[in-house]
């Protein structure tokens, strides 16, 4: 196993715990879904480190930058830096909506930068996962924000290309659907 393979192993295995060790003591699985972004955005900085090329190093400056508006559009994040009535006024400014759309405009970049559609076939995929990206900003299908990285994990591994970068966004997907797994039995 690489040091990326671990890394995210571990990222994950202390995620799971955190759950487990709730589980024990209050008798319901909770995960810190809150903060997903910012554990792959962590674990995204050392992948940053660990690249040896301009190519790696780009993809993932875009993933992590996409990372950075992600995190700075949550509340829960934020409540860390802003107190209460100065959080109240950001959510209700234009500037959440701000780092939404920056975020999705650097997603946008980093699939182009990351498939570099030529064939038919990573046009395709290319176009599913903007497409994705898109319908996920609509209020009534918001849970498809849940399903880009994986779709293009399973992309990445039917390419058989798995670069050691790609660890990160199997950690991304798998966050993802943990999230959508969580918020989907707390509705029901």
């Amino acid at each position: 196993m690489g040091r990326e393979a671990r890394i995210v192993f571990l990222s994950l295995l202390t995620i799971l715990l955190y759950g487990i060790i709730i589980l024990i003591e209050k008798g319901f699985l909770v995960l810190p879904f809150p903060l997903f972004d910012s554990i792959v955005f962590i674990v995204g900085l050392r992948f940053l480190f660990w690249a040896d090329n301009r190519k790696k190093r780009l993809v993932l400056g875009l993933f992590l930058s996409a990372l950075l508006f992600a995190i700075a559009s949550k509340p829960f994040v934020l409540e860390i830096f802003i107190n209460g009535q100065d959080l109240e006024i950001f959510q209700a400014s234009i500037w959440p909506d701000v780092f939404k759309l920056v975020q999705l405009l650097l997603l946008i970049v980093f699939f182009g930068a990351l498939i570099r559609p030529k064939k038919m076939q990573e046009w395709i995929i290319f176009s599913l996962l903007l497409g994705l990206l898109v319908a996920s900003q609509i209020p009534m299908i918001a849970f498809l924000a849940y399903l880009p990285f994986s779709v293009l994990v399973i992309y990445l591994y039917l390419r058989k290309e798995m670069l050691p970068i790609y660890y990160l966004f199997i950690l991304k997907a798998s966050l993802d659907l943990l999230e959508g797994v969580m918020m989907l039995f707390s509705t029901y």
